[in-house]
């Protein structure tokens, strides 16, 4: 019997709380979810070591590009927005340095909300720093409801592996008030809201890249909606 893989989970950082010190975590909902599917979870703190960079890849067999704070603009080439949220310099430049070594090593890659937003910029794409930025109207997304209730409907792209997995739409969580604008290099855009608004991507010519702008381990972990999900990206780590 084969070993289950182990998968880096990316940390997200917190400010300095009452003690004078920041916090590097997960929400538990991800353990949770890839302990429902036999995988190992390894959670991945930001360093400024950037020799551990290939010691990280090496290590896992996939990795979960994690839900957290925006992204500071910079790294995509716009002036910050009077509604961009909190942003933290050390976690995006680790970020996008191991999100880069990553996509060089092939190994599989599932983003989740911030994780689509940041695998788009490691490829050159853009993001809206809030929904108010984007030109139409649009619906509700950051639901007032349980964490893992379906709120609204994403229709899919036929011959995508989450068209694969899903079929013609699913309804899913929603939690966060920046998105996908334009998409980067290589990046094929399998999923929408009834509002445009991008919920998946997929890289084009990988292995195994699947980005979505909802919350499947939310769900997942309280239920048993996206395991088709989440044992697709495990089995692609085997």
């Amino acid at each position: 019997m084969s070993s289950p893989p182990i998968i880096g989970v990316l940390a997200n950082i917190t400010f300095a709380d009452y003690l004078g010190t920041d916090h590097m975590y997960v929400n538990d909902e991800y353990v949770l979810a890839l302990e429902k599917v036999n995988a190992v979870p390894i959670i991945i703190p930001p360093t400024m070591r950037y020799e551990s960079l290939s010691t990280f890849v090496d290590l896992c067999d996939g990795f979960i590009l994690s839900g957290g704070v925006d992204i500071n603009p910079i790294y995509f080439y716009q002036q910050p927005s009077k509604r961009l949220g909190t942003v933290n310099n050390k976690l995006d430049v680790f970020q996008i340095a191991l999100t880069k070594q990553i996509l060089r090593s092939r190994k599989p890659i599932l983003g989740i909300c911030r994780g689509i937003q940041l695998l788009n910029i490691c490829l050159g794409g853009t993001i809206y720093q809030d929904m108010e930025d984007i030109p139409n109207k649009t619906i509700l997304h950051m639901q007032k409801s349980e964490r893992y209730r379906g709120i609204h409907k994403v229709d899919l792209e036929p011959g995508s592996k989450l068209y694969g997995l899903f079929g013609d739409s699913i309804f899913v969580n929603s939690y966060h008030h920046q998105a996908v604008a334009i998409p980067g290099v290589n990046l094929r855009i399998v999923g929408r809201s009834a509002d445009k608004v991008i919920e998946a991507m997929e890289i084009n010519d990988y292995p195994y890249g699947v980005a979505v702008q909802w919350h499947p381990e939310m769900m997942f972990a309280r239920t048993e909606e996206m395991r088709e999900l989440f044992e697709s990206f495990v089995q692609a780590c085997r």
